[in-house]
């Protein structure tokens, strides 16, 4: 990431952090659950609305906020979206199918050790939050791909 792609972000992170905590209160009293269920209401309008950038900008204010008020820094989301990287290059993936989501192939070991998915609250959240990373991170090299 350039400096300059750097130095923007953080910008923005803190602008809207202040914004944010001041407009529907400080991390302290808010957690992040809430900015993730909006979160997942955008993340729909972005797929509805795949090549209108103001749905993805939705998208990431509402990562950082989440992320925010959990407790990591944009910088601690970035270490740990390298660390996945790091994963997702050792995997092996399907085969894409037209515009799909893709997941990587699981080995027998890891097909036995997964439980059933409950379709619980907390569930929900989980995919909520890793796709809002996702998300995240395609706004980022969004922004490298167009300089």
């Amino acid at each position: 990431m350039d400096r300059q792609l750097g130095m923007e972000l953080r910008i923005l992170a803190d602008d809207h952090s202040d914004w944010s905590q001041a407009t529907f209160g400080n991390d302290f009293n808010r957690g992040p659950i809430g900015p993730l269920k909006h979160l997942a209401k955008e993340a729909k309008e972005a797929s509805e609305s795949p090549y209108d950038v103001t749905e993805y900008a939705d998208c990431l204010l509402l990562i950082l906020d989440a992320s925010r008020r959990a407790g990591f820094t944009p910088q601690k989301l970035i270490r740990a979206a390298q660390e996945k990287m790091v994963t997702n290059r050792l995997r092996q993936w399907t085969r894409p199918m037209e515009d799909e989501p893709v997941e990587h192939v699981r080995d027998q070991d890891e097909k036995e050790s997964q439980k059933p998915v409950e379709n619980s609250r907390r569930t929900r959240l989980a995919w909520v939050g890793l796709l809002a990373l996702i998300l995240f991170f395609l706004v980022i090299e969004i922004c490298i791909l167009v300089r």
